[in-house]
Order: structure tokens, then sequence, then C-alpha cells
């Protein structure tokens, strides 16, 4: 993910945790190959949604061009109130 993608999700990043749906979206950047299969797993297997939500952020961040793929799941996920706030920064 590009640095100034990074600031923004920083910036937001206690909203984004405590309202994502952590099962749509990881559903969703495994089924477009944002996410590898071994990476969904250790992910799923966290138990408590923030944590699994912060462990996301952090690999999609040092994922090139996450970013935008991102955006796409929460969008195609009907997050749309997450897609705003990081839209509108």
């Amino acid at each position: 993910m590009e640095p100034g993608n990074i600031a923004i999700i920083n910036s937001h990043l206690e909203y984004i945790v405590l309202n994502m749906d952590k099962n749509r979206t990881l559903d969703h950047l495994l089924s477009t190959g944002t996410l590898t299969n071994p990476i969904y797993t250790r992910i799923m297997r966290i138990s408590h949604s923030d944590d699994a939500n912060r462990e996301l952020l952090d690999i999609l961040k040092q994922t090139p061009g996450a970013y935008g793929k991102f955006i796409d799941a929460l969008y195609n996920t009907q997050q749309f109130e997450l897609v705003a706030r990081l839209q509108t920064t």
C-alpha cells in the first residue's frame, strides 16, 4: 500500500477496527486473490474481531496496491460508511 493510503487508514484506524465486518471483508479479499488462503485462515482464527481487523489492516498496509482492493471489498460488502470515511479524507 502506498504511504499516502497508509496515512488515510491510520487516520481512521480505530473506527475501521471497531466497525469493519471481518468475515465479509476477508471473504471478498480472498475471492479476489488479494489474500492467500494461509493469511485468510490465520486472520479467521483470531477470535476477537478487533484484533483480527488490526491484523488484516497490517497485512494490507504491506501489500502493494491493496488500498483500492480494500475499498472495493468494503463497497462490495455494503460497508458504505467505511468507504465514505476513507474516501473523504
